[in-house]
């Protein structure tokens, strides 16, 4: 991950001319189909937004279930409320203890992820995999597929590095 790269948003004007460009472009050359956002998590470097699903995912795919408890229990660095960040710093202060970090939330209904694992350390305090298995599948197979979702970026964003918008063998 490059932490020079800086992200920005930026607006065209959008008439109608411009509208049938695009439009034109796309019957001649397609489009790629990027995963976004939502599943890939927010623009920035690691320093700016923390972790991102797919992190999480890629630690899960490799076995290593403590480590895919660190990087949630770490969480992003934005949109966070103060009680958020209150849970967080309880888990890094104790290092890593369930209990102290659950009494952190206090009343807060906040973070049920975050909450499902604590509550699978509690109970299972050595075995990292048993207290994943606290969040639905739902939500385990989410961070499997937030990885695949970053993974198919990584080779749509080489392919179009190499062969740029011209349709070659493979591309359907």
């Amino acid at each position: 991950e490059d932490k020079n790269v800086v992200v920005s948003e930026s607006f065209v004007h959008c008439d109608k001319n411009h509208i049938k460009q695009m439009v034109e472009r796309v019957k001649q050359h397609g489009f790629i189909n990027f995963y976004g956002e939502q599943r890939i998590g927010a623009p920035g470097t690691s320093v700016q937004v923390g972790v991102r699903a797919f992190e999480i995912g890629r630690v899960m795919l490799g076995k290593d279930f403590k480590g895919a408890i660190d990087l949630l229990m770490q969480g992003t660095r934005h949109n966070e409320t103060v009680e958020a960040r209150k849970v967080r710093q309880a888990w890094k202060d104790s290092n890593g203890n369930p209990s102290v970090t659950l009494k952190a939330f206090g009343k807060a209904n906040i973070m049920p992820r975050e909450r499902a694992i604590l509550r699978g350390l509690n109970r299972y305090p050595d075995n990292p995999l048993e207290a994943i298995r606290f969040l639905s599948y739902n939500m385990r197979i989410f961070y499997i597929n937030a990885y695949q979702s970053y993974i198919f970026n990584k080779v749509a964003s080489r392919r179009v590095k190499i062969y740029g918008d011209k349709v070659v063998k493979g591309d359907l």
